[in-house]
């Protein structure tokens, strides 16, 4: 660390490019490889959930399936966010996606 001495914000922000398309690649394949988790065997419960024509039935199914801490840590593998964040997105979530 002595060698290295002080990094100031502004050496540390040299570092970061401001390539934005190469960033938004990024991003756009990172995603790709988490979403297609779902193409896994053991999601297809929660794809079938999706699926379900009734929005009041869906709802309740997937509450019920992600209060089951196994599938909040199987839903976290594909949504890598913490636990004190995915519940209340699951809640909105349920308001607009479901």
């Amino acid at each position: 660390m002595k060698e290295i001495g002080t990094v100031t914000d502004e050496e540390a922000l040299s570092l970061f490019t401001d390539d934005q398309e190469a960033f938004r690649k990024y991003l756009f394949y990172t995603s790709a490889m988490f979403i297609k988790r779902l193409d896994e065997p053991k999601y297809a419960d929660f794809m079938e959930i999706l699926d379900m024509k009734n929005r009041d039935e869906r709802i309740a199914e997937f509450n019920l399936w992600v209060s089951d801490e196994d599938n909040l840590r199987k839903l976290q593998r594909v949504f890598p966010i913490s636990k004190g964040d995915i519940l209340p997105c699951c809640s909105t979530c349920a308001k607009y996606v479901f």
